[in-house]
């Protein structure tokens, strides 16, 4: 999962720079098809988003809030695909502590068991449960120490990438904007 997140979070996915240049050159163009081919030629997140705009500049919806709202719109979406991923980490960190107290917990059951059923008598029939039971708690934490770690690493690379998308978003627009 960890290793699925660091291909999804890169900042170069996000913020696409080396299809400015074909973007610059579309939307100078003034021409919607142009720059949807743009989009097409560059696949990615931020030109996923921009081709609505595009789209929407194609329909003959020219005024600012309109592509602006269709950029927000899609924006939402497409920024959400990743986030999900990295959510999942924290399910994995928050779950794991608790499958392993389950494991001791059971373990500790068995070891009651077996002190009902032979006395105390017997510590090594105990120790067995016991060794058990400290196993499943730190396999649990073995889990989820990293994927907590990974998790906070991953949210903050996946906010400064996705802040850089609206950088990026913000500059193609006020272009747009710009030349009509």
């Amino acid at each position: 999962l960890a290793g699925y997140c660091a291909l999804l979070i890169r900042e170069k996915r996000f913020t696409q720079p080396e299809s400015t240049a074909d973007l610059r050159t579309a939307i100078e163009s003034q021409d919607p098809a142009t720059a949807l081919a743009a989009c097409d030629a560059h696949p990615g997140y931020m030109t996923d988003i921009l081709r609505l705009g595009f789209e929407t500049v194609g329909e003959g919806h020219n005024s600012v809030s309109e592509v602006n709202e269709a950029l927000e719109e899609r924006a939402g979406k497409v920024l959400a695909g990743p986030l999900v991923f990295v959510q999942y980490l924290q399910v994995v960190a928050s779950v794991s502590p608790m499958m392993g107290l389950l494991g001791t917990v059971s373990c500790m059951v068995k070891a009651f068991r077996n002190i009902a059923a032979q006395g105390l008598g017997k510590p090594e029939l105990l120790a067995n449960n016991i060794s058990e039971a400290l196993v499943t708690t730190a396999s649990g934490l073995l889990i989820a120490i990293p994927a907590l770690m990974f998790y906070f690493y991953f949210k903050n690379k996946y906010m400064a990438a996705s802040s850089g998308i609206y950088e990026r978003l913000g500059v193609m627009t006020r272009l747009m904007k710009k030349n009509g």
